[in-house]
């Protein structure tokens, strides 16, 4: 619900409402100790055959799939918090192991995690891609052998969430502040995580079925593209909204209404998967929200990057209907692709 509110409203579901971050961020990734690493995981922005293998998909979203490292429109970012400029070297000068590392930042002894972030944005297209990301606080339950419960906040870099460091990344490659708003499709890669994996299986056995067709019809799975698509009045999509690998998407959009210009909300969401692969995509429909737009999507508690709460009672209320059409066909009538998308009748 956050999404759609305003900002005085939506800080009753988002805390904080605005994210502290803005800008490049360059500054702010040395001082809490990451350092970026260009050109590191550029082959993670090739979405053709040769990488995530989804052609197809960006063919019909009408997105090029070449890499910026191939002179296409995709590029990728990848920062890691180790080996950060601002860490204390040993007495002999030299690099201590990542373990060892330790940095100074707002009066505060820190110790570098190993965590990371991969991402990628293609501008002309208005997407945001995740790809890998280990939190801060995930990362320091693994690597200091501390359990998650105890790894305190005080410890871990004040700049931590995903989200925020896809904003650094998105300022940067837009020159002019009033493009900031073209975001048009977040897509959310290679899903390995088994709570949204698991969400995304519940989803898949509850949706309701469309017309004459028997629950043994049922989508045994994800499926290649065009996959199946939630609208945001369903309660599938608030969940995968929701999910941890969904979450980076909405505060992306929630916490930086203040430089979009205008309330940005997810319409719908898709889930699939590559036409060679098994791991599941998610992506995310971006648009402007309508003036009057009813309440409804997804908000949140308060948290690092905490889960969402959506509004469950008003969509159990709802009626739903299922269109199922034809997106793609092929050289004969027989080869057919449909899209089921779940619509609220409001």
């Amino acid at each position: 619900m956050g999404i759609i509110k305003p900002e005085a409203q939506a800080q009753s579901f988002v805390t904080p409402v605005r994210s502290p971050w803005d800008g490049d961020l360059r500054a702010d990734f040395a001082k809490w100790g990451y350092r970026e690493i260009p050109g590191k995981r550029d082959d993670l922005c090739d979405f053709g055959p040769d990488q995530h293998n989804i052609a197809r998909a960006f063919e019909d979203l009408g997105i090029d799939t070449t890499p910026a490292a191939c002179g296409g429109p995709n590029q990728c970012f990848h920062i890691e918090h180790k080996y950060g400029p601002t860490v204390d070297m040993d007495p002999s000068g030299q690099w201590p192991a990542p373990k060892d590392q330790w940095y100074r930042a707002d009066g505060r002894k820190l110790r570098e995690t190993e965590a990371f972030t991969t991402l990628g944005i293609n501008v002309p297209s208005g997407a945001l891609y995740f790809f890998n990301r280990l939190s801060p606080r995930e990362a320091a339950h693994e690597n200091w052998g501390i359990p998650l419960a105890q790894v305190q906040k005080q410890a871990l870099p004040d700049l931590a969430s995903s989200s925020d460091h896809a904003w650094g990344f998105w300022t940067r490659t837009h020159g002019n502040p009033a493009d900031l708003q073209n975001v048009r499709y977040i897509l959310m890669c290679m899903i390995t995580n088994d709570i949204t994996n698991a969400l995304i299986a519940e989803a898949l056995r509850t949706y309701p079925l469309p017309p004459g067709m028997k629950e043994e019809d049922r989508t045994k799975g994800v499926e290649k593209w065009p996959g199946t698509t939630f609208e945001m009045h369903y309660d599938a999509a608030q969940v995968l909204l929701g999910s941890p690998n969904g979450q980076a998407a909405g505060y992306f959009l929630i916490q930086h209404k203040h430089r979009f210009g205008r309330i940005k909300m997810v319409e719908k969401v898709t889930v699939f998967r590559p036409d060679k692969g098994i791991m599941p995509y998610l992506l995310f429909w971006v648009i402007d929200a309508p003036a009057g737009t009813a309440e409804g999507g997804a908000g949140s508690n308060s948290g690092e990057e905490p889960g969402w709460k959506g509004s469950d009672a008003e969509a159990r209320n709802k009626t739903y209907v299922v269109e199922e059409r034809v997106v793609r066909r092929g050289r004969s009538e027989g080869n057919v692709v449909r899209e089921h998308v779940f619509r609220a009748k409001l």
